[in-house]
């Protein structure tokens, strides 16, 4: 029997598809984005100078090789976007929300909701992600 072999952007539609189907039939847990926002606004707000930059760092680590796939993978970039993480006792994102729809918010969700390690500092642990595309400022 010959192997099938499934293109990159193939997979990553259906990774997107899996996603949303979790999302529709699981719900976000009760808790709307604004919600979600204030929990993690709150927890942030906890984090001493050590714990906030090594969630910065793990941030900016997800997002220098999320960003551009969900940007190849969708040909659009935000000018800015927030998604907010419910993350486990063992780093691993349990519930995730975003505000807005579009097919760039969907991949991003998705590959964080798949990729994100971050070990909080205590249970439950709710973060955001916010981005706001860089302006070029020349002359």
């Amino acid at each position: 029997m010959p192997a099938i072999r499934i293109s990159f952007e193939t997979k990553l539609f259906l990774l997107f598809a899996a996603g949303l189907v979790f999302v529709l039939i699981l719900g976000s847990g009760g808790l709307s984005f604004d919600e979600a926002k204030s929990r993690a606004d709150n927890n942030l707000a906890l984090l001493d100078s050590n714990q906030l930059n090594k969630l910065v760092k793990a941030q900016d680590r997800f997002a220098e090789q999320a960003i551009p796939m969900c940007r190849k993978s969708t040909g659009t970039l935000p000018e800015e976007f927030s998604i907010v993480i419910d993350i486990g006792a063992d780093g691993t994102i349990g519930r995730s929300w975003r505000q807005g729809d579009s097919e760039f918010l969907v991949c991003y969700q998705n590959l964080m909701q798949e990729n994100f390690n971050f070990r909080p500092y205590s249970q439950p642990f709710f973060a955001s992600f916010e981005y706001n595309k860089p302006s070029y400022h020349g002359s």
